[in-house]
């Protein structure tokens, strides 16, 4: 049996985390998985009525959609990824799908193979712990422009804006940095780790233990910058595409397509 779900009971949000056991939470953490809002559409797979597979489409625009897929592992290799998808194909408009996977094993590619999906980009999920930071003045000014529980935050250097950030406490000891941007102009003379180390020692002195991030491969910059401050590499996310054409009685096949 297959529920399908945008607004999820308080029961079904239970069986997705009975599902997500044994699940590296890091690596959780580094989907923001799971999440309960209504852009997320939610399939569950009951085998016997227990909770076997969940397969979750996030809508990016139009009928555009990524992927996200996880078995019990007591059901691994059943089948249920390719009923779930199967079955939401027919039950949801969709034009184009975005793999996110985190292994490629043989039968993933196999997998890929099929649905010629195409390559995209590999996004790394860093961490490090905010014991042991460099000792260096707080030269900028680091200013709060949202009151919400999801912090943004400018940055200046006397008058100049300079660069923005966003944190979002994960847990009491983790909290997530994202959209952490240096304008062009102030690229090149050491101010982005400056200021990265600025944002570290104030997530330390509010408590937190260690920082996550998620930047992409093809980023050398940042990913120089982020392990010359010994962020480590804790899961890589592999991004495929495929596009669905749909006919007009709504089967579906899969052509190669990339997203811009």
């Amino acid at each position: 049996m297959i529920i399908t779900a945008t607004s999820l009971t308080p029961n079904q949000c239970k069986d997705i985390q009975s599902i997500l056991q044994g699940i590296d939470p890091l690596f959780l953490h580094g989907l923001d998985y799971p999440f309960f809002d209504e852009d997320a559409l939610h399939f569950i797979y009951y085998q016997d009525l227990l909770p076997a597979a969940v397969l979750v489409l996030l809508h990016i625009k139009n009928q555009s959609f990524e992927v996200l897929a996880f078995t019990h592992k007591s059901f691994e290799n059943r089948g249920y990824f390719q009923a779930l998808l199967s079955h939401a194909k027919k039950k949801h408009p969709i034009d184009q799908l975005t793999w996110i996977l985190a292994k490629i094993s043989p039968k993933t590619k196999h997998l890929l193979k099929k649905f010629s999906a195409q390559y995209l980009d590999t996004e790394y999920t860093m961490e490090r712990s905010l014991s042991s930071l460099p000792n260096r003045p707080s030269t900028y000014h680091l200013l709060p422009f949202d009151d919400q529980k999801d912090k943004l935050y400018e940055v200046w250097d006397k008058e100049k804006f300079i660069a923005r950030y966003g944190l979002f406490p994960l847990s009491q000891s983790h909290c997530f940095l994202y959209d952490f941007f240096v304008f062009p102009e102030y690229r090149h003379r050491g101010i982005g780790q400056n200021i990265l180390v600025q944002i570290l020692k104030k997530m330390q002195e509010a408590g937190f233990t260690h920082i996550l991030l998620h930047v992409s491969q093809s980023n050398e910059i940042a990913c120089h910058l982020y392990l010359k401050q010994h962020f480590v590499i804790s899961t890589s996310l592999h991004y495929y595409a495929s596009k669905i054409e749909r006919t007009a009685d709504q089967t579906s096949t899969i052509t190669p397509n990339t997203i811009r």
